[in-house]
């Protein structure tokens, strides 16, 4: 049957820009974009739906008629089969095969309701996205229906609100005045023209299209939606007889336009399918489906919609190359005059700080770097006697807090005029100072004679052999190297790296202290000297859950064994220490 269009044009807005507009300048700054001009229904026809199509359990007949337009037109009829023919199929996608544009031809195919039914027909599409619709057109196989109401979503379907009616008594039906200008989401009413082209206003600021302004709240929330809704109602005044047959009792659509385009909220200029969804390739530092937010790391200001006049480009937070991740603070935002929010996360390279500007506690600014260098902090190298602190030291110098009488930046020798003492709590004391019983001072102790302390078990080291019965008798081995030396009246002090811990209980530090009777150096019992590797077997003090003393100074007796390192021997003291740990000794 011959197919008679009668177009009716649901305006929503005509703006003079129908083009993508590039996201930068010439000079490659940010600028306002927006995704080309498409028909949103044809783009997302996979969710058009509609609750009633002729034909859609047996084949029903139907009749074109035009009661008011044509009133001495014969009516023809067909068969309508949803399982039939293409020719007899007249599915809710007919009304999406027309090219965009308000002037074009509609094909010569319809959707049709389930004729002689009492309720509503409702058409509806999801968009699966964001979208603005600007204008809709609906062009009408038959005589328009006596209302239609248009609802739109903006959560994806979860709730829906009328935006605009069309009826031949706006008044009287909807109580609107079709000539009263609406914004935002109130709802506006078109009367219901029954010629070939009617126009219908859904935006009454379209009536001065040099208003527009994309940026505007009002006209954006308008435009907004990720799907729309119709409902048709009422059939048009039949002549007297065929208003009892449901063959004349219809609704049909040769097409439904939506021009329109992605919400990309002014920062993109492409929209594209990713395989899930429809989603902005979002420019200016933004990101989401929309461009509705700012990147990851771009959270130095607070995001917002590009206008005409500024573009809002996303800032990054200033992180000095030490993270890549930050979050927006308001509250600082506000407190800097509006010029930084950003706040930096999981900062590297030992920084920390709202910029990953200083150096996290225990490490300490490195001299003569940039502040963006990954070596811009060193750990603090405080020892772990001589400071209060071995953790903490100063972030700027990386100068360590002191115990009193000690010196150097890291705690690691006794000021002038103090030496090394057993007490680790006071690890260093003048040198006049009383000997612990309190009875005489250093100076007034008598020689010792060598003959004395040679009479213990000190030998002269000269041709010492180590044999794993004398190992068995030492509950550690350790491997040092002698890196200073200082001289009291009657004691030696050596600072000492430990190079390994062969064997024994317990952790020692990197760095220990060794004192020595200078009775024991002068007689030959222990040899000891700068710059040099030694073996170490000594009985270390314990502590009371069995580990070694976590102070890690140690006061050589003649008994202990102190021999120059060389590979022959540092091969028996692991091959002895073997034996030891299977439970040999």
């Amino acid at each position: 049957m011959a197919k008679v269009v009668i177009q009716t044009v649901l305006l929503f807005l005509l703006p003079n820009l129908l083009f993508a507009l590039p996201c930068y300048n010439e000079e490659g700054k940010a600028t306002f974009c927006e995704p080309e001009f498409t028909n949103i229904a044809q783009r997302f026809q996979q969710g058009l739906e509609a609750n009633s199509t002729c034909g859609a359990i047996s084949e029903e007949t139907v009749c074109q008629v035009f009661p008011t337009l044509y009133p001495t037109k014969t009516p023809q009829c067909e068969f309508c089969d949803a399982r039939g023919s293409e020719e007899r199929r007249h599915p809710i996608e007919s009304v999406t095969d027309i090219r965009v544009g308000l002037l074009a031809d509609a094909r010569k195919t319809c959707w049709m309701s389930q004729p002689g039914s009492d309720k509503p027909a409702m058409i509806e599409i999801n968009f699966g996205k964001m979208m603005e619709a600007l204008y809709i057109i609906m062009r009408f196989c038959n005589e328009p229906p006596r209302k239609v109401t248009i609802y739109k979503s903006t959560d994806f379907s979860a709730t829906w609100y009328p935006i605009h009616y069309i009826s031949e008594n706006c008044i009287g039906d909807f109580g609107i005045d079709p000539k009263v200008n609406v914004f935002g989401n109130q709802p506006s009413c078109a009367r219901l023209e029954k010629s070939s082209t009617s126009v219908f206003g859904l935006y009454s600021i379209a009536q001065n299209a040099g208003t527009f302004n994309n940026s505007d709240p009002a006209i954006r929330m308008r435009k907004e939606a990720t799907g729309l809704r119709f409902i048709l109602e009422g059939y048009p005044e039949l002549p007297s007889g065929m208003d009892k047959i449901a063959a004349y009792k219809y609704f049909s659509l040769s097409s439904i336009e939506i021009g329109g385009q992605c919400q990309c909220n002014g920062h993109s200029d492409i929209c594209w399918n990713d395989g899930r969804r429809t989603k902005c390739e979002c420019k200016h530092n933004t990101a989401g489906y929309d461009c509705e937010k700012c990147d990851s790391f771009y959270q130095d200001a607070p995001w917002q919609p590009a206008t005409a006049e500024r573009a809002f480009e996303c800032k990054p937070c200033n992180c000095n190359d030490h993270s890549d991740t930050c979050y927006f603070d308001p509250a600082l935002y506000e407190a800097s005059g509006r010029i930084s929010g950003g706040v930096c996360t999981d900062c590297e390279h030992n920084t920390a700080g709202r910029s990953c500007e200083r150096c996290r506690e225990g490490y300490f600014r490195t001299p003569g770097v940039n502040i963006t260098d990954r070596s811009i902090c060193t750990k603090c190298n405080c020892h772990p006697i001589g400071s209060y602190d071995a953790n903490f030291c100063d972030s700027e110098t990386g100068q360590c807090k002191c115990k009193p009488g000690v010196a150097g930046q890291n705690c690691e020798r006794c000021q002038e005029g103090y030496k090394i003492s057993a007490n680790n709590d006071i690890p260093c004391i003048p040198i006049n100072d009383p000997l612990p019983d309190g009875n005489m001072l250093i100076a007034d102790r008598p020689p010792v004679v060598c003959s004395e302390v040679n009479s213990g078990t000190c030998s002269s080291l000269e041709n010492h052999v180590l044999g794993f019965p004398a190992y068995c008798d030492y509950n550690t081995v350790l491997e040092v190297s002698i890196e200073n030396v200082q001289h009291s009246p009657d004691s030696t002090a050596f600072r000492a790296r430990l190079k390994k811990h062969h064997s024994g209980p317990g952790q020692l530090p990197e760095i220990i202290f060794l004192n020595v009777d200078r009775a024991l150096l002068d007689c030959g019992c222990i040899e000891l000297g700068e710059d040099r590797d030694y073996v170490m077997l000594v009985n270390w003090p314990l502590t009371g859950s069995g580990g070694l003393k976590l102070l890690p100074s140690y006061e050589i007796k003649n008994t202990d064994t102190v021999l120059r390192s060389k590979g022959s021997l540092l091969k028996k003291v692991k091959k002895f220490g073997a034996r030891k740990d299977k439970g040999k000794c």
